[in-house]
């Protein structure tokens, strides 16, 4: 047998692989193996969102409290969290400035996205399921402080809830010394006992954060 029919033999033979019926074993395995690449790219891509986003809050957190007097108190933590909660305030405002000049056009898909993500954010602090480094530990804001932005490292960090005070928690002092929290995710920072009957919506604000990023 010559190497040329050889080759004409195996050329044949790739076509038939190639000219397969669509609902063949073939098929349809090659169809499972195409879905699950796609799950998995999906899967992977979701994962490097939230991260991103979560880099950002954290970031913005951090220079806050490099730019600024810093005494690590429950009262300055609340501050910055509603500081961080209005942060597009800003932005809103110019584009509900630039909607009442164009009066026949629809309201504006970017500021549709940013009132959707404070009202988020802003309900998840209500809620008490506001995450956030624990910046009660001095010794924990000091290593917050020299992250150098890696996402894989914000996973040694301790993160806690925070929620947002009533009015009467406001008048009344907060906690000096706070029970150290432990490094569960779910622990919630304690108020006194008097107001203690006063008592993952990440995941939806994820593909708002990225369509203004």
């Amino acid at each position: 047998m010559s190497a040329r029919y050889k080759r004409s033999k195996e050329k044949n033979k790739d076509k038939k692989k190639l000219n397969f019926h669509p609902n063949s074993r073939h098929a349809k395995r090659l169809g499972r193996e195409k879905n699950k690449f796609y799950r998995k790219q999906k899967k992977k891509s979701f994962s490097n969102m939230v991260k991103n986003i979560e880099v950002k809050k954290m970031n913005w957190f951090k220079d806050k409290i490099e730019n600024n007097v810093y005494n690590g108190t429950e009262e300055e933590i609340h501050e910055l969290i509603e500081l961080y909660i209005n942060r597009n305030d800003d932005e809103m405002y110019d584009c509900k400035v630039i909607n009442s000049c164009n009066k026949k056009k629809p309201k504006a898909t970017r500021l549709s996205v940013l009132e959707h993500i404070k009202q988020k954010e802003l309900k998840s602090y209500e809620r008490g399921n506001f995450f956030l480094v624990n910046l009660l530990d001095e010794i924990l804001v000091r290593d917050f402080l020299l992250w150098n932005g890696n996402p894989e490292k914000l996973s040694t960090f301790e993160q806690i809830k925070f929620k947002k005070p009533t009015e009467e928690e406001k008048q009344m002092k907060f906690v000096e010394n706070p029970v150290k929290l432990s490094l569960q995710k779910d622990v919630e920072i304690k108020l006194p006992e008097e107001d203690s009957n006063n008592n993952n919506e990440e995941n939806s604000i994820i593909e708002e954060e990225t369509m203004i990023s």
